[in-house]
């Protein structure tokens, strides 16, 4: 009796095909909606503003300006250079005027100060530095400022 369709009490097949393929289905549909959303964040959390990239690059160009010699940079050079832009310094060649670069260094440690070479407020990128007075070293931070003009 291959053939036979005929329901008899008790025979719940119809049904249970229906309920499972329904399942089956919003089961499918569930696991393409999450990692559809997945997807979606994960791309939005890889977007990096050009001008993220950019002040990070200006940031490491004013730490090898400043750096004349060696790995420090000179506390006689920020007092002499204080209030400068960036782009005015001759030591600075590396550096595009073009753009709105302006730099501040803090000295965390010793004789505490700040030097400001046209510092302005945007994109901004902190790097760690060290500034020599003779032959004490103090930790610094050097924090570069991008406007991109």
């Amino acid at each position: 009796m291959l053939g036979n369709t005929r329901n008899v009490k008790g025979s719940y097949t119809s049904i249970t095909v229906q309920v499972g393929m329904i399942a089956f289905v919003a089961a499918l549909l569930a696991l393409i909606a999450f990692t559809q959303a997945y997807l979606l964040k994960f791309s939005s959390d890889m977007k990096v503003l050009e001008s993220d990239i950019q002040v990070v690059d200006a940031a490491h160009l004013v730490k090898e300006c400043f750096e004349r010699e060696g790995d420090s940079i000179s506390i006689s050079f920020l007092k002499d250079n204080k209030d400068k832009n960036v782009c005015a310094i001759s030591e600075c060649s590396k550096i595009s005027c073009r753009f709105g670069i302006g730099a501040k260094v803090e000295v965390l440690e010793g004789p505490k100060g700040s030097y400001n070479f046209q510092y302005s407020t945007g994109s901004a990128h902190r790097i760690f530095v060290t500034v020599t007075d003779g032959q004490k070293n103090y930790v610094s931070m050097l924090t570069v400022s991008y406007s991109g003009i």
